[in-house]
């Protein structure tokens, strides 16, 4: 399903939307993670979940909160079942950062902290 402008690398994480895998854009060769939500339509509640999440990473433009780099249109739409959504990459996510021991410093969100949820 993934266009032939993202190379997929490797599998990144898996949380309770989906998976995420890490990719470069050929086009600009910057790299990405893509977020693949299987079923997204299957619980209207959660299908809410998704449609809020893309609406605020598209509106969302700060250096320390991801925003949205694409959205991948299905082919058609009797096979639109998927959502996947593709940000920039980074190192992290936000629950290892809230986990981790290391204190929070001012410019750490700016160097890799993923603050989306899987």
């Amino acid at each position: 399903m993934c266009p032939k402008r993202y190379v997929i690398k490797k599998k990144l994480g898996q949380g309770a939307y989906g998976c995420v895998a890490g990719a470069v854009d050929e086009q600009g060769g910057k790299p990405v993670a893509i977020k693949k939500v299987r079923g997204a339509f299957d619980d209207v509640t959660d299908a809410k979940r998704i449609l809020r999440e893309i609406r605020l990473m598209r509106s969302l433009n700060h250096p320390n909160v991801l925003g949205l780099y694409d959205l991948l249109r299905p082919p058609s739409l009797e096979h639109f079942k998927d959502v996947y959504i593709v940000t920039n990459r980074m190192d992290q996510d936000l629950q290892s950062i809230v986990f981790s021991k290391t204190p929070l410093s001012e410019v750490r969100p700016q160097y890799g902290v993923h603050v989306s949820s899987l």
